[in-house]
């Protein structure tokens, strides 16, 4: 292990958090135009509307034709080139450096598709992931954004050192949302294209805000250790 990923280790497990130099710029960036081109694909041939810009795409999402946004939306997750990322070799040597000892995706990636000033449907307040999916202790979030994330683009905020106790905080009623977030300090952290953002499943964080023009794509994927003995006893709960 270089002196670089033990730094890193030690952040994760003193903060909850570390930024990881990823790579594969030229990869993210085409397979954001992409996902552009296919909402155009849809909302051209059916609405004859084209999508040539974030501010179609934007425009698209609050018309009468927003099912045209939903279809594409639905799908993106399931992209081949999105588990050709995820399968990588670079990215699972980077898990085991990060204390992983037999990486394995919990879930399957999420990508998501963040607009401006859209409080309704991409600001997601305080919350551990640990709750939702129940992985191993050590497990973690690598967030991925195919663009340059910083305050104005809503980047991620996140609590340090909230993860320590492997506890799961109070939660407000039928939600797992934590009850009293203003019990917890946040740090918004910013991640450039060609890196990743990689936190314990039981860090506390929440979305930040995009009050950018420009739509924060980006992709989540949720990683597990098969080698993990409390998971073992667990028998491997999938949280669907």
């Amino acid at each position: 292990m270089s002196e670089n990923f033990k730094n890193k280790l030690n952040e994760l497990n003193e903060f909850g958090f570390c930024k990881i130099k990823i790579g594969y710029k030229p990869f993210l960036s085409k397979l954001r135009k992409k996902w552009l081109k296919m909402f155009n694909n849809i909302s051209h041939e059916i609405y004859g509307k084209k999508i040539t810009s974030d501010k179609d795409l934007i425009a698209l999402e609050k018309s009468k034709f927003r099912k045209a946004f939903v279809a594409v939306f639905d799908l993106i997750h399931l992209d081949p080139e999105v588990y050709s990322l995820a399968s990588q070799k670079k990215l699972l040597q980077i898990y085991k450096k990060l204390g992983i000892k037999h990486p394995h995706y919990g879930t399957r990636p999420l990508t998501r598709v963040d607009l401006p000033q859209d409080l309704k449907h991409s600001f997601f307040d305080a919350h551990q992931d640990f709750p939702y999916n129940r992985h191993s202790n050590n497990s973690i979030v690598v967030w991925i954004p195919f663009m340059n994330t910083s305050h104005k683009e809503g980047c991620l905020e996140v609590s340090p050192k909230s993860h320590i106790k492997k506890k799961v905080y109070e939660q407000k009623k039928n939600s797992k949302l934590i009850k009293n977030s203003s019990q917890f300090k946040f740090k918004k952290v910013k991640v450039k294209l060609g890196e990743a953002l990689i936190f314990s499943e039981f860090l506390v964080h929440r979305s930040g805000v995009n009050r950018s023009k420009k739509i924060r794509f980006s992709l989540q994927l949720r990683v597990t250790d098969l080698l993990s003995k409390e998971y073992m006893k667990r028998h491997y709960p999938v949280v669907r």
